[in-house]
């Protein structure tokens, strides 16, 4: 059974959005009139690789991995901060330094993960990871853009440019 005879009505609205995608038509696919060049390619890998990072890591293990890294570089200034006094070799400063700011990371991630997991449910939780890691991976493409980084090479960052990204249609490029 296809979708096209369990439910007509999606598959007819859905044709015109595949046959886009495909190609179908004479017309050219989407992702082929976006991207042009290397750059537009390794643009679309960005996003789709933080688009899964997002989905799988979810919102609890993002928000642990940010508030533990905060934490480990606070305690780790602290450490070096009161490791001064024992005039210690800077490789056994360092070394104490870097144990206490991996314990420190890990505590603190596992601690905040489990905690929002247990207020989130799992398709939310995985939903609101996937959209704070593309508002990410946004705000990444935001700043290479406005800071001319591929922008001559690239049809989408030249669109985040002209502030023009929020929706990209196929024969708008």
């Amino acid at each position: 059974m296809t979708i096209s005879t369990a439910m007509p009505e999606l598959a007819d609205a859905l044709s015109p959005v595949v046959s886009s995608l495909a190609g179908a038509g004479g017309d050219a696919p989407v992702l082929e009139t976006l991207a042009t060049g290397s750059w537009d390619w390794a643009v679309i890998g960005f996003v789709i690789t933080m688009a899964v990072i997002g989905l799988f890591r979810g919102f609890s293990g993002s928000l642990g991995m940010i508030v533990g890294g905060a934490c480990s570089a606070a305690a780790g200034v602290y450490a070096w901060n009161r490791l001064e006094q024992y005039n210690l070799y800077t490789w056994q400063q360092g070394a104490a330094v870097l144990t206490i700011a991996l314990v420190t990371f890990g505590i603190v991630r596992i601690a905040i993960k489990k905690f929002v997991h247990k207020m989130l449910a799992q398709p939310t939780d995985a939903i609101l990871g996937l959209l704070a890691w593309l508002a990410l991976a946004a705000a990444a493409l935001f700043l290479l853009a406005h800071n001319d980084i591929g922008v001559k090479q690239s049809k989408i960052l030249e669109k985040f440019k002209s502030g023009g990204a929020a929706i990209i249609a196929p024969g708008e490029i």
